[in-house]
C-alpha cells in the first residue's frame, strides 16, 4: 500500500569527517574491457581508484578495499571502537570501523581479515546490507547450479540481489560463491544497483530514474521525480538538509542521515516502506 507523506520532518544526528574521493582517472588497462564504461563511470564519481595509471579490472579486491568503496558511497559518520585482533592502523582502518558501526562489515570471532581477498558471497552480503535490502530466505530456491555451495549466512542476500538483477552467475549457470570477486565485478554490481548518486549540493529535478538513488551530501533538493527503486538518504548528509518535493518512489525510502528538523518530505509517495535507521535512535 502506498503511503502519502506530506511535510514530514525526520531527524538524524551523525558527525565525523567523510573520506575524500578521487578525481576522474583514465586507466591504461581498461580499453576494450567488458566493464570499461562502468569503471569510467564510477571513477568519474570518485568512488573507485587505481594505482600507477592502472585499475587492474580482473584482479581480486580485498575486504579493506571494499570497506573504503562503501564509505565513499555512503560517507558513514560513526566509527566503532577497534576490537579486532587483526585490524592495524592503515589506510582502510577508519572505513572498516565505520562499516562495522553501521552493521555492514561484522567480522567473526574478533577478526575482520582486512587484507584478505573478498569472495563473491561475502561481497554480496556486504553490499546487500549497505543498500538496506531485505534478505530473501531459502524458501525461494536459487537457480544457480552450484546453489548448494552458497553459505547459509549468504543465501538471503544472494537471493535478494539476484532477484533484483544486481548479480548474475557465469555462462555455465554457476554463482561461484567461494571465488574471489574481481574489481570489475564489484564495479558492475555497483552500476547495476545504484543508478544515481548525488554527491554535490544543489537542486535536481524532472527526471525518471530506473533504479536506486543515494544522496550522500547535505543541501540537496529533489523535485518532480519518479524513482523506480529505493531512495537512500545516506549517513553522509550528516546534520544537513535534504528536501524531497513531489517525488514518487516505487520502492523503499531509507533515511540514515539528516539533522534535527532538516529532512523534508513534501508530497512524497512511497510504494514500499519508510525506514528510518539512525545510529542515535532518535525519531521525530
Amino acid at each position: 500500500m502506498k503511503r502519502r507523506i506530506t511535510s514530514a520532518l525526520l531527524i538524524v544526528a551523525m558527525l565525523v569527517l567523510m573520506l575524500p574521493t578521487a578525481a576522474f582517472a583514465s586507466f591504461s588497462d581498461i580499453n576494450g574491457h567488458w566493464a570499461q564504461a562502468k569503471i569510467e563511470n564510477w571513477s568519474e564519481k570518485g568512488i573507485i581508484q587505481g594505482a600507477g595509471g592502472q585499475f587492474r579490472p580482473n584482479s581480486p579486491i580485498t575486504r579493506g578495499e571494499m570497506a573504503v568503496i562503501l564509505d565513499r558511497i555512503m560517507k558513514y559518520q560513526v566509527k566503532a571502537a577497534n576490537t579486532f585482533y587483526d585490524l592495524d592502523q592503515s589506510w582502510y582502518t577508519e572505513a572498516i570501523l565505520k562499516a562495522n558501526a553501521a552493521g555492514i562489515i561484522l567480522g567473526s570471532n574478533n577478526y575482520v581479515r582486512p587484507k584478505d581477498n573478498i569472495t563473491r558471497e561475502e561481497a554480496v552480503v556486504i553490499l546487500g546490507r549497505a543498500l538496506g535490502l531485505n534478505e530473501i530466505t531459502a524458501t525461494k530456491e536459487l537457480k544457480f547450479k552450484d546453489a548448494s555451495q552458497i553459505s547459509d549466512w549468504a543465501v538471503g542476500y544472494v537471493n535478494a540481489l539476484t532477484e533484483k538483477g544486481f548479480v548474475k552467475g557465469d555462462l555455465n549457470g554457476n554463482f561461484n560463491p567461494k571465488a574471489n570477486i574481481t574489481r570489475a565485478e564489484v564495479v558492475t554490481i555497483l552500476d547495476n544497483s545504484i543508478k544515481e548518486l548525488y554527491t554535490k549540493a544543489g537542486e535536481y529535478s524532472d527526471k525518471v530514474i530506473e533504479g536506486n538513488v543515494i544522496i550522500n551530501t547535505p543541501s540537496v533538493t529533489l523535485r518532480n521525480m519518479k524513482i523506480n527503486g529505493d531512495l537512500i538518504i545516506a549517513e553522509g548528509v550528516g546534520e544537513g538538509e535534504v528536501t524531497l518535493d513531489n517525488i514518487e518512489i516505487s520502492g523503499n525510502a531509507i533515511v540514515k542521515g539528516g539533522g534535527e528538523q532538516s529532512v523534508y518530505f513534501n508530497s512524497v509517495t512511497v510504494g514500499g516502506a519508510l525506514v528510518v535507521n539512525k545510529t542515535d535512535g532518535k525519531l521525530r
